[in-house]
């Protein structure tokens, strides 16, 4: 198994099913003050989406030179003006494209690749592309489990993001 992109593979799990939980919520808890959350749910939703905007950003513009990785014309790129006022939606769509686009960079992933500097602008010191990818990861765990706490107290059933749930729901059929 290769252990980076199988964890992108359950990150993109993750954040979709986040995303499909919060979009069939009703929209006034979502903007509600969320203790434990970035303000509110909707706010860290946001937050969460922009800092793998920037990060994928970093590792595009690390990974972009090197051969055998490919950069799409529609490679991230840092957040601009507007990017912070988008429907849910949006930032559901854009958060499965940056997924899908961390995932084709860890498939090709090697030692080398992941040792290259990565430049974060909002970073007062130098990373590795390695730990860029590995933020994200991190990152947006961290936030998928305070939506879904905050979720979870205003009475919203959240499913299981465990790995092994992803796992079921692939090789576990219904009788039938």
């Amino acid at each position: 198994m290769q252990s980076l992109k199988e964890q992108f593979r359950h990150n993109r799990w993750a954040n979709a099913r986040v995303f499909k939980v919060c979009l069939a919520a009703d929209p006034s808890i979502l903007r509600d003050s969320a203790g434990g959350t970035v303000g509110t749910i909707e706010e860290s939703l946001r937050h969460t989406v922009t800092t793998e905007e920037g990060f994928a950003a970093a590792i595009a513009a690390a990974a972009g030179a090197e051969p055998g990785v490919s950069v799409s014309p529609e490679a991230p790129t840092a957040p601009s003006d507007g990017y912070g006022n988008q429907h849910l939606t949006w930032y559901a769509a854009r958060i499965t494209y940056l997924d899908d686009y961390l995932s084709q960079v860890a498939t090709v992933a090697d030692d080398a690749l992941l040792e290259l500097p990565a430049t974060v602008p909002w970073l007062p010191f130098p990373m590795h592309l390695g730990e860029c990818l590995f933020q994200v990861l991190v990152h947006n765990a961290h936030h998928r489990s305070q939506i879904f706490s905050a979720l979870g107290e205003r009475g919203i059933k959240v499913p299981d993001l465990d790995y092994v749930v992803m796992l079921a729901k692939e090789r576990i059929t219904a009788p039938g």
